[in-house]
């Protein structure tokens, strides 16, 4: 069976359009947990972001995972009932646009489909997951906008492009930007993605840092990034 091991969990995906990625372990290691209660992962693929939330937080943190296509959503909830966080986290097969919280979120966490007029795939699953024609950025931000609790914090990965766009609608909303990170492959290359954090919460100045995932000719990771994911990776000893 096609999968990945993790520290303390293992994440089957042969089911999933979306494999496992350096962005969604990114995202779920970076994103803050600090006095959150209750946790959206929008898109959830394999479920490896709920877990990984789920493995960071307090016990008595609750993490739901939606995730629109349904044999995805199928084994996103069987990679979450192996887990040793099972009791914490709930998948359902579900549309963001239709899906109903019954109750304010804490944190909204996502790695969002975000190429935009691209070429696309010729798988159809894959190509929904990568695209944003289902999940716009604007529409994400909105049901955070209406979602979110009064201390509410939507955490995302994105191309930087994506990213402006995204802190933009974000501020027209009455949300704002929090934290951001951007990332680079190795210092001196351009960045390809910002970590995002924003929230109801205006800081009096944003927290923005960078970080460099590789160094050296042989590509090894940064003791930045290493301590970022420490806790995940089987080889960030």
């Amino acid at each position: 069976m096609s999968g990945f091991r993790f520290k303390q969990f293992y994440i089957a995906q042969d089911r999933c359009a979306m494999k496992v990625g350096t962005d969604g372990v990114l995202i779920g290691s970076w994103c803050n947990v600090s006095g959150v209660k209750t946790v959206l992962d929008v898109g959830c693929g394999t479920g490896l972001i709920a877990i990984m939330v789920a493995q960071r937080s307090s016990s008595e943190t609750t993490i739901t995972g939606i995730e629109i296509d349904g044999e995805a959503a199928t084994q996103a909830q069987e990679n979450a009932s192996e887990c040793r966080w099972r009791a914490q986290i709930k998948i359902e097969h579900a549309r963001m646009q239709e899906y109903k919280p019954q109750e304010a979120i804490d944190l909204i966490v996502s790695n969002p489909p975000y190429f935009t007029n691209a070429l696309k795939a010729p798988d159809e699953k894959r190509s929904a997951a990568r695209h944003n024609d289902g999940l716009s950025i604007e529409e994400l931000v909105h049901f955070a906008k209406k979602h979110l609790s009064s201390k509410g914090r939507l955490a995302v990965v994105l191309p930087c492009e994506e990213a402006k766009r995204l802190i933009g609608e974000a501020t027209a909303c009455g949300l704002y930007l929090q934290r951001s990170t951007t990332v680079l492959t190795k210092a001196g290359k351009k960045a390809k993605r910002m970590l995002l954090e924003v929230g109801r919460i205006k800081p009096n100045s944003p927290t923005e840092d960078t970080l460099v995932l590789a160094e050296g000719a042989d590509n090894k990771m940064t003791p930045q990034f290493k301590s970022l994911v420490r806790d995940f990776y089987l080889y960030a000893d």
